[in-house]
This record gives C-alpha cells, structure tokens and sequence, in this order.
C-alpha cells in the first residue's frame, strides 16, 4: 500500500500546483510532486527484482518500460489536447497518477517481514559499490531523459521556431509527434534488449553498447 500512499500523496500534489501563481509556490509544488512520484516510481521498480526469476528480467523490464513511454504519450495529450487551461492539465494528470496506480496496489500482496535489519546509509555507499553504480547510471540516465523530454517543448518554440516553420500548428503539436518516435523508438529497442539480454545472460555489456 506504500506506493498508493505515494501516488496519492503526488496527486494532491498536481492539485497545490494548479492553484500556484508564484514561482516559490510552483517550487515548492513542484518538489513535493517529484518526491512523491519519485518515492511511487521506487516502489513499483522493487517489484521486478522481488518477484521476476533472474532469467527473465531483462524481458519483464522491457515490457514495463513500454507503459511507462505511453504514459509520457498520454500526459502529452491530456495537457495539450484534452486539457484547456494549465490549471485543468495539472488536475487532470494528478487524478490519472492516482487512479492508474490503483490496479497494482489492490491486486499486488507484499509478503511481511519477519525481522527489519537495521539501515545503515554507509552500507550503501561505502561497502556496495553495486549499488552506488547502479544509483550514479540510472540517476544519470533519468537526468538526461528528464531534460530532453522536459524542455523539448521551448526547444521547439525558441530555438526551432515550430510556429513560425509550420503557420497554423501549434509547438505542442509538434512535441507531440517527436514524443510519438521517441516512445516507439524506445518500445522497440527496450522489449528486444531484453530478450537478447535474457539470451546472453549478460546485462553489463548491453547496457555500455545502449549507453554508448
């Protein structure tokens, strides 16, 4: 049930973040809705390596990231077709998180533990190095997908001129169709990685190639 807390806890808020008028207000709006979805994000992840057999979770991950390319499709088109004012997109995409998280809360049972082993922050970073690189890669990785997927949209309006190259489209018209090819050219390559890498048995030397 943590991660529908977490789910909650975003979507309230999208709904601070409607109602901000200042830049501290959607600062602040903005940070508790990272961290909330962020801590949702983490939880849904866990589910792969807790309950996948090794051998297929090189498939299963590719397959729960082609949800997670539509979902960026969906929220284009909620803010930028359904959508009418920015209040009404912020509302519309808080209410979705909640509600399509649902699914996995209700029909998902986490097994108790029996005992908490003590946490100990240097056991992270000091004595496992796997998951200090595993941490940096994939925080790196999020930082430049957050960027060119965030900013794309003044991209298009400031420096391509989308309105003035195309008279009578709109730039979110066109950031929806670069969205539409950035989420089909990351369902084909993610799903097919996968199997491949299941085949091999082999995840760091894919990983280098993609990154490369």
């Amino acid at each position: 049930m943590d991660a529908g807390g977490r789910a909650l806890g975003g979507g309230a808020a999208m709904v601070f973040l409607s109602f901000q008028t200042s830049v501290l207000g959607i600062a602040v709006g903005w940070c508790l809705a990272q961290a909330a979805l962020n801590a949702t994000q983490a939880a849904l992840s866990a589910g792969v390596p807790d309950r996948v057999p090794v051998g297929q979770r090189g498939e299963v991950s590719g397959w729960i990231g082609v949800p997670q390319s539509v979902g960026v499709v969906l929220a284009v088109v909620l803010v930028t077709v359904v959508a009418s004012t920015t209040r009404s997109g912020y509302l519309l995409v808080g209410a979705v998180v909640a509600v399509l998280v649902l699914p996995f809360v209700l029909t998902t049972k986490d097994p108790r533990l029996t005992e908490r082993p003590p946490f100990d922050p240097g056991q992270l970073w000091v004595r496992s190095a796997d998951f200090f690189w595993a941490w940096i890669t994939r925080f790196l990785m999020m930082l430049g997908n957050a960027i060119s997927t965030l900013y794309l949209l003044y991209f298009l309006t400031d420096e391509v001129g989308y309105e003035r190259l195309f008279p009578g489209e709109k730039a979110s018209d066109g950031l929806l169709v670069l969205i539409l090819l950035y989420t089909g050219a990351v369902v084909l390559t993610t799903v097919a990685a996968g199997v491949v890498s299941d085949r091999l048995g082999r995840r760091r030397l894919l990983v280098t190639l993609s990154g490369c």
